[in-house]
């Protein structure tokens, strides 16, 4: 956490020199600080499924995983809508630079709240192994496990609707002349859209375990490519809005059950390696915004969608394999 919030404060401050180095040395920079905060944030995000799958148990599990994501999209859309505000009053690069030293000063306020976690500490007979050993016992870990493996499935077919998002937005910019208010409003009901649908998944979770999301994700994503490509070719572009709302849910969906399915498959001696591994074989988001890219610019959407259509549907026969403990637990 501290590595992140040091990084956009970084970045914040090196906007203000945009004006008294290249374009070149800029954008290294900034690659560089952005590579400092992703592996900061994959840290944090490995200590804090193991925190979390130590700290809840049962019922309280799904209560958190579901209202974190309700409280978090409430302050996204607050802060999406200061962002808009800073953005009309001041210019670029002043601007961008205010957003990323308020964003490093808010992490720090939010980091605050991890001294005062009473971490749950275990004892373990286990001996502590080596990271090359660690490394050479995932391919029996992924053997052994059929959980494990069915995730990581799971998550790159389902991932790769996940990496569609920022072309619906291309999709509504190639068929309509949009202004840029038009597409602050888009991402603003897409954050409505996490917000509202956090409530209907605490409903789903109740009675069907975070799987129960995982199969709805799964529906919403077969249907979402040809909803947007149906609005856009047949209809106006204020048609093109609930599309966003949709979009949201998904968001949510991804969000809720990324974490939560880590800490369900896995146990408190073999969870930090479990997200590790997860991290490392979920390709769809790391590689597929290149290609989809280079795939569209060729062929158009029509092949892309129907690629993420298939694959959402063949991830339902992995999700109706996991074995998620909470989800066998009556809320």
């Amino acid at each position: 956490i501290n590595i992140r919030l040091l990084s956009l404060g970084a970045i914040g401050l090196t906007l203000f020199s945009v004006t008294r180095v290249s374009s070149g040395v800029l954008r290294s920079i900034i690659y560089l600080e952005l590579l400092i905060f992703t592996i900061g944030g994959a840290f944090a995000s490995v200590s804090y499924v193991d925190i979390v799958g130590k700290s809840f148990t049962g019922d309280l599990r799904k209560r958190f995983f579901v209202q974190k994501q309700f409280i978090a999209g409430i302050g996204i859309l607050v802060s999406a809508l200061i962002a808009r505000a800073v953005l009309k009053r001041y210019s670029y690069p002043e601007s961008y630079a205010y957003l990323f030293l308020s964003a490093s000063g808010v992490l720090v306020i939010a980091s605050l709240g991890f001294y005062a976690i009473r971490e749950t500490r275990l004892v373990s007979d286990q001996r502590k192994e080596s990271f090359v050993k660690a490394l050479k016992s995932i391919p029996s870990f992924l053997r052994a496990d059929p959980n494990l493996k069915n995730y990581i499935l799971v998550s790159n077919m389902l991932g790769f609707s996940v990496v569609l998002l920022p072309f619906y937005i291309a999709r509504a910019k190639q068929q309509y002349t949009l202004e840029e208010n038009f597409l602050g409003n888009l991402l603003l009901i897409q954050i409505s859209g996490m917000v509202v649908s956090s409530l209907i998944w605490s409903k789903v979770v109740k009675k069907r375990g975070f799987k129960g999301i995982l199969f709805i994700w799964a529906g919403i994503a077969v249907i979402l490519p040809w909803l947007a490509y149906g609005i856009s070719t047949y209809l106006p572009a204020y048609a093109y809005l609930p599309v966003f709302l949709v979009t949201g849910s998904l968001l949510s969906a991804y969000r809720i059950t990324r974490e939560a399915v880590v800490v369900e498959i896995s146990t408190d001696e073999n969870r930090v390696l479990y997200s590790g591994i997860i991290g490392t074989f979920n390709l769809t988001l790391a590689l597929f915004p290149i290609i989809i890219g280079w795939i569209i610019g060729f062929t158009g959407y029509v092949p892309v969608f129907i690629a993420a259509s298939v694959l959402s549907i063949g991830s339902v026969v992995f999700i109706s394999r996991l074995n998620c403990p909470v989800d066998r637990i009556k809320g």
